[in-house]
């Protein structure tokens, strides 16, 4: 009676709890790690720096990100995917241990913050990254679809937890005589946590098993751009991508600037930054539990891509008509709802049907590697404007990278209904066959 509960409310079944428990402890903690060192990042660093010297930090930021992903698009498919998890929850364990000792050999703040955003950003990229990947040899593609929007909600409970303690640890520190310095430990024994939990629990998963080809190192880096160059589906998103981004990074910074503003005193901010990061994880949470998996069987794969860029579109034209704090929150709510709910599960969805042996390389192709080059450029744009806008525009320059904004958005609208035309086309690719498995992945799609 339990069981054909548990199946009928969460869509899983007797056998996948334990799996489906497991894998869901480790998107939890990476996402609980995250969200505390970005509020820890985000408010240490406007207090500490400034506003418009953060997109700096974010050129340096998504320039590496773009970089490591040609490095790591080396190794996510040469190893197996339970040792490579492990692997990089013990990185993140020592890197914020090197970072709570720079603090304590007193780094200047500037330093020590910009590192810690940009370790941040790399726990929202590559850790997913990896995890998505090993999820996928692990499950089936009518798994998948059940399963993946399920994990991404107990995701979400990891961001609502992180996002409380970065929110109540700063009084809480206080009265000890401490600061929030020391969530760096805390964070890094949550991933010496995850990599327990590995160990013991993933050991023995039954993982699909990939066939390895010796091939030259500029053959292998290029690989998945060719992937993505052959089949217009993957090629469309690609661009959507990087076109949405920089809508994010706009969207972002006019967040940031509205309400610094609002709350002037660093205090205050952080108060209000940590309450919308934990009402935009509870609408998520809502909208990822109850609405994501039956909108992408409703709206069918290639349909549900539009939300996103659809939502942007309509952040930024009602920023730029109703210029001020309140539209700057809604825009900002309008980029990251359908984000971090519908369109990752998509493309986490999408992602299964890339055969397993290039699967790493074209994650990486498709997100941390556009996500690095619509960053970058978003930034360059964005602090052109922000430097030379005050004096060609006048008080009003925030409306001029707001339209640049608008621009990218419709691009990315018009890049997602190629993908849609293309989308039954591509999956009779060559590019889409396994080199092992006999049967087709068309055999299993249903959407």
């Amino acid at each position: 009676m339990k069981d054909a509960l548990v199946t009928r409310l969460l869509r899983v079944y007797p056998a996948e709890i334990g799996l489906t428990l497991t894998l869901g402890f480790l998107l939890l903690v990476n996402a609980m790690a995250q969200q505390i060192s970005g509020v820890v990042a985000v408010s240490g660093f406007l207090s500490e720096v400034g506003t418009n010297q953060l997109l700096l930090v974010w050129i340096v930021n998504y320039t590496l990100i773009a970089l490591v992903a040609a490095f790591q698009s080396l190794i996510v498919d040469r190893f197996n995917r339970v040792t490579l998890i492990g692997i990089v929850c013990l990185g993140f364990a020592g890197i914020y241990l090197g970072l709570r000792l720079m603090f304590a050999a007193n780094f200047p703040g500037w330093l020590t913050y910009s590192l810690i955003y940009i370790v941040s950003d790399q726990q929202w990229l590559f850790f997913p990254l990896v995890f998505w990947v090993l999820a996928n040899d692990t499950v089936d593609m009518a798994q998948a679809k059940r399963l993946f929007p399920l994990f991404a909600s107990i995701g979400f409970i990891g961001k609502i937890i992180g996002i409380i303690i970065a929110g109540v640890s700063p009084a809480l520190l206080k009265q000890l005589q401490s600061s929030s310095v020391e969530l760096t430990t805390f964070i890094a024994l949550l991933y010496v946590l995850a990599f327990v939990v590995v160990r013991l629990r993933l050991r023995g998963v039954k993982i699909r098993q990939t066939v390895q080809k010796v091939e030259p190192l500029q053959k292998r880096l290029n690989e998945a751009q060719e992937f993505i160059k052959d089949v217009p589906l993957y090629r469309f998103l690609s661009y959507s991508i990087a076109a949405l981004i920089i809508c994010h990074i706009i969207i972002e910074f006019h967040f940031m600037v509205v309400s610094s503003q609002q709350y002037p005193d660093g205090v205050g901010f952080a108060q209000f930054y940590s309450a919308y990061r934990l009402g935009v994880a509870l609408l998520a949470f809502l909208i990822q539990s109850v609405l994501t998996s039956r909108l992408i069987e409703k709206m069918t794969l290639k349909n549900v891509f539009l939300i996103m860029p659809v939502a942007v579109t309509t952040g930024l034209a009602a920023m730029l008509a109703f210029p001020g704090f309140i539209t700057g929150v809604l825009g900002m709510v309008l980029n990251r709802l359908p984000r971090d709910t519908v369109d990752e599960s998509a493309q986490k969805s999408l992602l299964a049907m890339v055969p397993e042996e290039r699967r790493g390389r074209v994650a990486l192709y498709m997100d941390n590697g556009m996500i690095g080059l619509g960053s970058v450029l978003g930034c360059i744009l964005a602090l052109i404007v922000v430097t030379l806008g005050p004096y060609l525009l006048g008080a009003n320059y925030a409306a001029a990278y707001l339209l640049i904004g608008l621009v990218a958005a419709v691009i990315g609208v018009f890049c997602v209904i190629k993908a849609r035309s293309q989308y039954d086309k591509s999956l009779l690719s060559w590019r889409l066959k396994r080199r092992q498995r006999g049967a087709s992945i068309l055999d299993k799609l249903d959407f």
